[in-house]
């Protein structure tokens, strides 16, 4: 069995899908913010915390989706 390309794969994602791996709709809860200002000193290391920890959880939900799929595409 010939595994379909992963263009594919982006191309079956829906809406919802999207929103689930960009955290759009995630409650407060899982939802974070960084609460500081520019005089913080550590402000930057923050917010660069912020930015790795919100790629990570994407990259992580997206390898989710795509397993997902490919055990889809490999029953069929």
């Amino acid at each position: 069995m010939k595994l379909k390309s992963f263009d594919e794969f982006l191309s079956s994602l829906t809406e919802e899908d999207l929103d689930y791996i960009t955290g759009n709709n995630d409650d407060e809860e899982n939802n974070y913010v960084v609460k500081t200002t520019l005089g913080d000193p550590e402000a930057f290391n923050k917010l660069g915390a912020l930015i790795a920890g919100s790629s990570f959880r994407m990259c992580r939900r997206l390898l989710e989706k795509y397993h997902q799929w490919i055990a889809e595409q490999l029953e069929k």
